[in-house]
């Protein structure tokens, strides 16, 4: 579900007045960016200098939990399967990324969110209570390291213990014809950089 990387750290803590789309019911938020903004450039030209034969980045997703908040349990995709990304972390010690299986399939609910700016996005997310869920594992470090993390797994923020917000710079990996990397082969490509603890 994730992996914790030795990798630089050229990504800065996120603008925090950007206007982030209200996830749910949740203090959560996210927007979407993209990758050429020059504030990544730092960490674009190491990742293509070091990967770029391989994979590419994609989109860039900052993302919001508020203090003593939690993040509705939701998939990054439409139809849950793979999807790698490179999360950088800005919150206390005890934030963490949770990972969930689904009880009853019949119990996901669509959410529909749109972005009305300059990369119109939008998209349907998957979310599921609590109650439906089965909690799998969590990210204890993924504020001390970069992650690599599943996020077509089902996966919240959970910053309930703290009063800092959490925010996340998260990368989306693509293959080269621009297709979703999966989260295996992201282990496998990035196995050199990977901790294990």
């Amino acid at each position: 579900m994730f992996r914790y990387l030795d990798i630089p750290h050229f990504i800065t803590e996120p603008n925090k007045k950007l206007k982030y789309i209200k996830i749910d019911n949740s203090n959560s938020g996210y927007v979407m960016r993209d990758i050429d903004l020059s504030e990544y450039n730092h960490f674009k030209f190491w990742f293509e200098d070091n990967y770029g034969d391989e994979i590419s980045l994609g989109h860039v997703t900052h993302l919001y939990t508020s203090a003593n908040s939690i993040m509705t349990i939701h998939s990054d995709l439409e139809h849950e399967n793979s999807l790698a990304k490179l999360n950088f972390n800005f919150a206390d010690d005890k934030s963490r990324l949770q990972f969930f299986k689904v009880k009853d399939r019949s119990k996901i609910q669509y959410k529909e969110y749109k972005q009305n700016d300059d990369l119109k996005f939008e998209e349907l997310v998957p979310v599921v209570n609590e109650d439906d869920a089965e909690f799998i594992c969590e990210a204890k470090n993924d504020t001390i390291y970069p992650t690599l993390v599943n996020s077509g797994a089902f996966h919240r923020a959970y910053n309930k213990q703290t009063n800092v917000p959490r925010y996340v710079v998260s990368f989306s990996l693509l293959n080269k014809d621009n297709s979703y990397l999966t989260f295996d082969d992201a282990c496998d490509i990035l196995k050199k950089c990977i901790i294990d603890i």
